[in-house]
């Protein structure tokens, strides 16, 4: 089978070794002396100092993407690594939302005054009928004025007799607005789900030719 398959070609194997000729896909240093034809192809791309040794692709927990940038997609050179299978969220990347807010008072003050004023005239009444009218100076003496009034009331004095003016001054609440945390900043999975096999590059093989 490795004679017709190109060499730097990466299989997935359900096994649990590297078939002859072939690597585990696990991010090792190989010397460039054992394998000239794989590096010729691969290079540095995957790591290695490019003297002494070279890297092979590591799929250890990752999933393989095609390089290039496809529309409205990140571009990726061969050999580039991103990606994580957790993550934190932070306030940039948060949707907009409102947290309820809770203001503690822990003390009040304030100056209160009523004033008061009953209207009278200041002079002779011309009406014997307390409803509806003003307190006046009687036309009449002391015999004038008997039983002018009563232990029990049916009828309103006049809506402007008497006008009060309640003035509120000084006021001063002591607090603050609180603000509860919440949230404890746990990282959370974003892996989709996946089942492990093992991925092995051809080291022997077809040598590809460039078109």
């Amino acid at each position: 089978m490795q004679d017709s398959l190109t060499t730097g070609t990466i299989l997935p194997l359900g096994i649990t070794f590297a078939p002859a000729n072939t690597y585990i896909c696990y991010g090792q240093l190989v010397p460039i002396s054992e394998e000239q034809a794989l590096y010729s192809l691969m290079g540095t791309n995957f790591g290695g100092d490019g003297r002494v040794n070279f890297g092979m692709p590591d799929l250890r927990g990752r999933a393989a993407v095609g390089t290039g940038q496809g529309a409205g997609l990140d571009n990726y050179y061969l050999g580039e690594r991103a990606g994580s299978p957790i993550q934190k969220l932070s306030v940039d990347n948060m949707p907009t939302h409102n947290h309820t807010a809770t203001m503690a008072v822990t003390g009040a003050s304030a100056d209160v005054s009523v004033d008061s004023t009953l209207y009278v005239k200041g002079g002779q009444g011309n009406s014997s009928t307390a409803e509806g009218n003003y307190l006046a100076t009687a036309t009449a003496g002391l015999s004038a004025v008997t039983n002018g009034y009563s232990n029990t009331a049916d009828s309103n004095l006049n809506s402007g007799a008497i006008s009060s003016l309640a003035q509120l001054g000084n006021l001063q609440i002591q607090g603050g607005v609180e603000v509860g945390d919440t949230g404890g900043s746990e990282a959370f999975s974003i892996q989709n789900p996946v089942q492990a096999v093992t991925y092995v590059i051809l080291a022997g093989g077809l040598y590809p030719q460039r078109p």
